[in-house]
């Protein structure tokens, strides 16, 4: 397993179940159009990806057709929907657990921004993240890849020796999966959310995940292999540079010896034969 650091984490179907307000206001937003997913199973590839480009490609609709769609959504949805969700059970100690064990945990989602933040503000979750990432109101982040390189910009701007190869990805969904696998982190897979198990892992999902439970115990054994690893070579690095700073202080005593007669042997033994043979 990898040396994890940050666990960047998807918001709709991983930390907040957001169905019955998404739902609801996605066929608000489709009345115009005829459209109504009446069905579980018709809605939930509309959770989680973005939008306007659903709308589309699922749904056939025309560029300017799915931007009004949209736009009817987030007017319902701002409006009503917003705080119809629930967070899911245990997320809250899952956050403050792994946040204990060392993890830099960071929220990347597809949804806006603001919206994020004004859901997780409600639910008092917004400490447990160091950022909180998602689409900007003009489209220019929109898709989880955009969205997870955002977060890695902004992570580097903060820590210099951030690494990309230390980001793992949580989620529900192959948007997720496949976001990871674009922006080139790890993911893991939960299935408590929208998704499906053998979809998770034909996207490359390492692991997918239950419970929380099972998700808090490989991260924690990795966490605790992590510090045993980094303890070890802390361990070997100062054992290294003792030697070295051994190594150097002989090699400065010897040049020091060597500039000064009296203190090579063959001079000090002249010196104290003259001292025992001389007249007291």
């Amino acid at each position: 397993m990898n040396n994890y650091k940050y666990i960047f984490w998807d918001l709709d179907g991983t930390l907040i179940d957001t169905y019955e307000g998404i739902s609801r206001c996605i066929n608000h937003a489709l009345e115009p159009n005829g459209i109504n997913l009446d069905t579980r199973e018709k809605m939930l590839p509309f959770i989680g990806p973005p939008l306007r480009s659903s709308f589309q490609k699922i749904l056939g609709m025309t560029a300017s057709d799915a931007e009004e769609a949209v736009t009817r959504f987030r007017e319902e949805y701002n409006e009503t929907g917003l705080f119809e969700c629930k967070p899911y059970p245990e997320i809250k100690s899952t956050l403050a657990n792994l946040g204990q064990v060392g993890f830099i945990q960071v929220v990347a989602s597809s949804k806006p921004e603001e919206t994020c933040k004004r859901i997780l503000d409600k639910f008092g979750m917004s400490n447990y993240f160091h950022e909180i990432v998602g689409a900007t109101p003009d489209g220019e982040i929109e898709s989880k890849t955009e969205v997870i390189n955002e977060a890695c910009r902004r992570l580097q701007e903060k820590n210099p020796e951030f690494k990309k190869s230390q980001v793992l990805l949580i989620g529900d969904t192959t948007h997720d999966a496949l976001g990871a696998v674009m922006s080139g982190v790890q993911f893991m897979g939960v299935l408590y959310g929208y998704g499906k198990f053998w979809d998770l892992v034909e996207w490359g999902a390492m692991y997918a995940f239950a419970t929380l439970e099972e998700l808090v115990q490989v991260l924690s054994a990795q966490a605790a292999i992590s510090d045993r690893i980094e303890k070890r070579n802390k361990e070997e690095e100062e054992a290294k540079k003792a030697a070295e700073a051994k190594r150097i202080e002989e090699a400065q005593k010897a040049a020091a010896e060597a500039q000064d007669p009296t203190s090579r042997k063959d001079v000090k033994d002249l010196i104290e034969d003259a001292l025992k043979n001389s007249p007291n």
